[in-house]
């Protein structure tokens, strides 16, 4: 029998700290709206650039959060590389709510769609590492297994919208990303519904 890797914190404490990280990001998210110059349905539709923006962002952190939520779940092993790959998280993470509002205020400009599209791919990739080192941690784990073929199938489709999109945000039309990111969540929605049916089914 493998002996498990020492355990350096406690998986509820680290969990908790994670979710109340991501819980500050949401609520920070919806305090950089702007209040409309005049409350008329005129003065709303001015601020549809910032509503996309928040309800993208926000879209895909509560389906990062749901994704962690059920990587951790059956987790009983956490060593030092999952928790700096936990804060290398939310590092990247904690850059929402200013590239959020940096592409709302400049949904025309390249340089800004990118960071915006930079920000969600390295968040995506630092959640896949941090499911994969609570893998590594207990391979003896079966509830840790990889993800179902189907599912699998999807991830890549997600990420090369997001890298699609930045390759055509930095060289010629900007509004690319976010499109990008929308197609994104669908995929990804559409990959962690499999994921469930799957767990469901066996």
């Amino acid at each position: 029998m493998t002996k498990k890797s020492p355990v350096t914190t406690g998986k509820e404490r680290l969990a908790a700290f994670m979710d109340a990280v991501l819980a500050i990001i949401i609520t920070i998210l919806i305090l950089e709206l702007p209040q409309p110059e005049v409350v008329s349905p005129a003065g709303l539709w001015a601020l549809h650039e910032d509503l996309l923006a928040y309800t993208v962002s926000f879209a895909w952190l509560g389906l990062l959060w749901a994704r962690l939520h059920k990587d951790w779940n059956p987790a009983e092993v956490i060593t030092r590389r999952t928790v700096g790959l936990s804060l290398l998280l939310l590092f990247f993470a904690s850059f929402f709510p200013y590239t959020t509002t940096l592409v709302a205020q400049n949904p025309g400009n390249s340089t800004a769609q990118v960071a915006y599209g930079l920000v969600f791919l390295l968040t995506s990739i630092s959640r896949v590492a941090v499911r994969q080192s609570l893998q590594d941690a207990d391979p003896e784990n079966e509830k840790l297994a990889p993800p179902s073929r189907d599912s699998r199938t999807l991830t890549p489709a997600e990420w090369g919208l997001q890298v699609l999109g930045l390759v055509l945000a930095a060289v010629w039309v900007p509004r690319a990303m976010t499109v990008a990111l929308l197609g994104g969540l669908i995929v990804g929605l559409l990959a962690y519904l499999q994921r469930q049916r799957g767990e469901v089914g066996e």
